[in-house]
């Protein structure tokens, strides 16, 4: 899309959390922080789960003070 930056935040330096109890059942992960880059509506994202890699697109971000939680679906598993 024009005007939008290619890279989502990175997770490597920690200080993030993946909430993944509804990965099987809905296809979806809650991704989460207290600080940090806020990630944007329709960033992808791709964690290794259960011994296979799922890409991710962010369909919601909920802010508190500094802290974020982004809902993200399942697009593709690999």
């Amino acid at each position: 899309m024009p005007g939008r930056s290619p890279a989502p935040p990175m997770f490597a330096c920690g200080g993030y959390g993946i909430a993944d109890e509804r990965l099987l059942s809905h296809r979806e992960i809650t991704i989460h922080a207290d600080d940090g880059p806020v990630p944007r509506l329709g960033d992808p994202f791709t964690i290794l789960r259960d011994g296979g890699l799922h890409d991710l697109i962010v369909l919601s971000v909920l802010r508190s003070g500094l802290g974020w939680a982004a809902r993200c679906g399942v697009v593709k598993v690999g």
